[in-house]
């Protein structure tokens, strides 16, 4: 009678134990399924395999259930490899894990030229390596002068920048008291050459400053930052603190209109 509750309970405690552990799985391949979901035109892209939860959903024991990128978490053959991938001119390959399923491919470049593409590439599933849209290759590093001036605007260009290579892009913004119209951006191409900003920074207008009866004004501008005078005619004297009123930035005239009174 000892022994068959002894049995028992060892039975017991192995089912508790497979449970919980089954359990345990489940759920660390739930998490893994948020981490690691199937993205839905990447079937359009590459051959995907079957979706899965753990192993038993592979019914294969040649497959196992990873998470491969975009397909998310599959049903991947154990043991495949994907073919070595040619080293781009001017540059070199470093692998991971050799050419074996999960490996990351970094691209690197020689000393004077630059990557153009994903940096890295992995192993897939379906024996390839992705992303496949586009193979990364090294160009000639190409610099460019001094960005463009343009005036009555400055860039953004830090003061610790002093080389600028192709695909650098400089933003410019007019100054206080000019309007902008136009392209703020000029990128340096690979032909060392900027592209052109069509901007252009026009002086805010404040307009007339009035009319001052017998009497002139000189200055024939009202945009910023113009100063105008006024005068009297004879036999009239000019009355008011302002005797210039200048055109700010915020379009708006300086001071207080001045006027003349008869002698």
């Amino acid at each position: 009678m000892r022994t068959k509750i002894i049995n028992t309970f060892s039975y017991l405690l192995q089912f508790l134990l497979v449970w919980e552990l089954a359990s345990y799985t489940q759920a660390y391949w739930i998490r893994d399924l948020s981490y690691c979901p199937r993205k839905r035109e990447v079937t359009r892209q590459r051959q995907c395999f079957k979706s899965c939860f753990d192993d038993s959903d592979c019914q294969s024991r040649y497959r196992s259930c990873v998470c491969d990128y975009d397909c998310g978490m599959s049903c991947v053959k154990r043991g495949i490899t994907c073919p070595f991938l040619t080293p781009p001119d001017h540059g070199n390959i470093i692998y991971s894990n050799g050419n074996r399923f999960g490996s990351r491919a970094t691209y690197e470049c020689n000393t004077g030229y630059v990557l153009e593409g994903s940096k890295y590439r992995y192993c897939q599933g379906d024996m390839w390596w992705g992303p496949s849209n586009s193979v990364p290759y090294c160009a000639k590093e190409v610099f460019c002068n001094q960005p463009p001036d343009i005036m009555n605007a400055v860039n953004d260009v830090p003061s610790t920048i002093t080389t600028f290579h192709a695909g650098y892009s400089v933003k410019y913004t007019c100054l206080t008291g000019y309007v902008e119209n136009g392209t703020t951006t000029s990128e340096c191409t690979f032909l060392g050459q900027w592209t052109f900003a069509t901007l252009k920074c026009t002086p805010i207008d404040c307009g007339s400053p009035g009319i001052l009866r017998n009497g002139f004004l000189s200055g024939e501008r009202f945009d910023y930052p113009n100063i105008i005078a006024f005068f009297c005619n004879d036999g009239f004297e000019l009355i008011g603190k302002d005797t210039t009123r200048a055109c700010q930035e915020n379009g708006l005239w300086s001071g207080t209109m001045p006027f003349c009174q008869s002698n």
